[in-house]
């Protein structure tokens, strides 16, 4: 899941009269003010360290001008990115954004920032900034003396005018998901991520990333709620239904979560079935995940010989990826050693054992407990 960055649309200066619901401004001073001839004479300058003398004093001497404080830490926020400094960067960019809240391009020059800083919450604080100053495009009031189609083309103009930056806003958070690794702190980052992009093309794929955090917390309970909220929302999407339907297979206290989880993986397995779209290595990949699903939730449920069938078809279908190998192998063997089948135990641990999966270890151990246990009557289901 790569993402191709959007072209960042830049601020520009000129002596044009401000719209002030504009979101990609466009910064302008009065035609011979004070801040026209300073930022003219901070233009002017090539020097890098002067430039930036210069636009402190700026930012100091306009403080209550809301605009020279928005365009002069603005500059300063590019002038100490490109010497090195980010912290500096980043401080004068808040300040930039403070003081013009609807200014997406300093919520993506923030952005841009924090990207560099590999701080993922900043990036998708500034993401959220950034795409709630989109969103007042369309709720800015009209101006009593303007016709109401004029406003609607203005409007219009304006969102198209900001939706490269608001496309590179949301792709700049999605990222910022992918990359971190903690899970409680990927966690909070949907959470936020969310509400701030309700129509996010990336709706699929955070649901996952929200699953799997979830799973890695052992938060079950949120896993309930947002795992059926995703399924609602992505009714056809089979590597969501299928995730949601791992995280209730592994909820060993509940047996209606271990229930669910197995028609959700059964419904995973029809969707896989039918989806042209998956290639042929794809589509046994999920087929087979949603088999070992079935069968592990079996297998907590105490129904080793239901289970046995599921996780034998999944496991041939899952040998290109270690992880999901080792998993069914071992659920398998387990299902076998359970109901003293102790040769097809032992053979499926044969195999189990030379997998490098999270089962590689059990699967020694239970293999050691097969090999010294002696064959017994099959035990009746």
């Amino acid at each position: 899941m790569k993402f191709t960055r959007a072209v960042c649309v830049a601020l520009a200066v000129s002596a044009a009269f401000l719209c002030a619901q504009a979101q990609l401004v466009q910064f302008t001073f009065p035609a011979g003010s004070p801040e026209d001839q300073a930022s003219d004479a901070i233009a002017k300058e090539t020097d890098a360290q002067k430039k930036i003398a210069l636009l402190n004093d700026f930012v100091q001497k306009f403080s209550s001008n809301p605009l020279a404080v928005a365009y002069g830490g603005w500059q300063l926020a590019q002038a100490y990115q490109q010497a090195g400094d980010l912290k500096a960067a980043r401080a004068a960019g808040e300040k930039a954004l403070d003081a013009m809240p609807n200014a997406v391009d300093i919520a993506v020059a923030l952005a841009n920032i924090a990207q560099q800083q590999k701080d993922n919450a900043a990036i998708v604080n500034y993401a959220a900034r950034g795409a709630a100053a989109y969103d007042a495009i369309a709720r800015q009031p009209r101006p009593a003396e303007q016709a109401e189609a004029d406003f609607a083309a203005q409007v219009k103009r304006q969102q198209e005018s900001a939706r490269p930056a608001y496309d590179y806003l949301e792709g700049a958070a999605f990222n910022a998901i992918m990359n971190e690794q903690d899970a409680a702190a990927r966690m909070g980052l949907v959470r936020q991520f969310t509400p701030a992009f309700p129509k996010t093309r990336y709706a699929a794929q955070v649901a996952q990333y929200a699953i799997i955090s979830l799973l890695q917390t052992g938060d079950f309970s949120g896993l309930a709620s947002y795992g059926e909220k995703a399924v609602k929302e992505n009714p056809d999407n089979a590597a969501v239904v299928v995730l949601v339907a791992r995280g209730y297979s592994e909820d060993q206290k509940s047996p209606a979560h271990l229930e669910q989880a197995a028609v959700y993986a059964r419904r995973a397995i029809a969707l896989a079935q039918a989806d042209s779209s998956l290639t042929a290595e794809q589509k046994s990949q999920m087929i087979g995940t949603a088999k070992s699903v079935v069968g592990w939730s079996l297998l907590r449920q105490d129904k080793a010989a239901a289970a046995i069938p599921e996780l034998k078809e999944a496991a041939p279908l899952l040998k290109s990826n270690a992880v999901d190998y080792s998993t069914a192998l071992y659920g398998l063997a387990f299902a076998y050693a359970k109901l003293n089948r102790i040769a097809e135990a032992r053979a499926t641990l044969s195999e189990a054992v030379t997998v490098e999966g999270p089962y590689q270890q059990p699967a020694r151990e239970l293999l050691q407990k097969v090999n010294a246990a002696k064959p017994a009557a099959p035990r009746k289901q």
